[in-house]
């Protein structure tokens, strides 16, 4: 069974929220997702590439392009 995306918000909060530094459960009880949600998500967005600078300058599908 294929796992839900989440939405470019959350994204963006996952990335500006671990920019400050907060741990991994801090972020997930703060959006109120999975911790491996969160650490996926940084994962994959270190693949890409993509910090919270970055993603703080792109519009929403190019976001979700990237990191998808």
């Amino acid at each position: 069974m294929a796992t839900e995306r989440l939405e470019v918000r959350q994204i963006r909060e996952i990335l500006r929220l671990r920019a400050q530094k907060r741990t991994v459960r801090e972020v997930a009880r703060s959006l109120g997702i999975s911790v491996g949600a969160v650490q996926k998500t940084a994962a994959r967005a270190g693949t890409a590439g993509l910090t919270w600078e970055a993603v703080e300058a792109l519009d929403e599908a190019t976001v979700e392009e990237r990191l998808y």
